[in-house]
């Protein structure tokens, strides 16, 4: 995910706090480990966001229609450049 959103470590860790997130304390995340991460309740994002952005390989899975259209609706915005 952190490939198809150039500078989202800025924006993320400046907006969402880094690694004091609850959610990577949640994954166990330590600095220089790159972790493979799978987002089983995907919803909108923003927790692969935020581990995204601090380096990890996220997998995303959303079983709501509604939520995953939306979801990608969203990336495909940001690919392309709106």
């Amino acid at each position: 995910m952190s490939t198809l959103f150039p500078g989202l470590q800025r924006i993320a860790v400046n907006s969402a706090g880094g690694k004091g997130q609850a959610i990577a304390k949640a994954v166990g995340l330590k600095a220089g480990v790159a972790l493979d991460v799978i987002d089983a309740t995907a919803g909108l994002g923003r927790d692969a966001f935020v581990l995204a952005s601090l380096g990890c390989h996220v997998t995303l899975v959303e079983r709501s229609p509604v939520a995953a259209a939306l979801l990608e609706d969203g990336l495909a915005a940001r690919l392309s450049g709106f």
